[in-house]
């Protein structure tokens, strides 16, 4: 799939769950961790997400940002 297939994947996912981390992206899509960053990233970018301030742990424990989506109308 292309960059801007996935990255409407990954801001579908965002919107349907309320939010989401890097880490539940890359669990529920299968992706790399370096794809779904750098994707999110974008999403950043072009003002369709933001960090909501609050976060959840990942496999490791660590905490991560859960990111939301600031419009509803996402990427084309």
């Amino acid at each position: 799939k292309s960059g801007p297939s996935r990255r409407k994947q990954l801001y579908e996912y965002i919107v349907a769950n309320s939010g989401a981390t890097d880490d539940e992206m890359e669990v529920h899509f299968g992706w790399l961790h370096q794809s779904v960053s750098s994707m999110r990233r974008t999403l950043v970018q072009m003002k369709l997400v933001e960090d909501s301030g609050k976060r959840r742990d990942t496999r490791t424990g660590s905490p991560a940002a859960v990111w939301i989506a600031r419009v509803t109308k996402g990427p084309q």
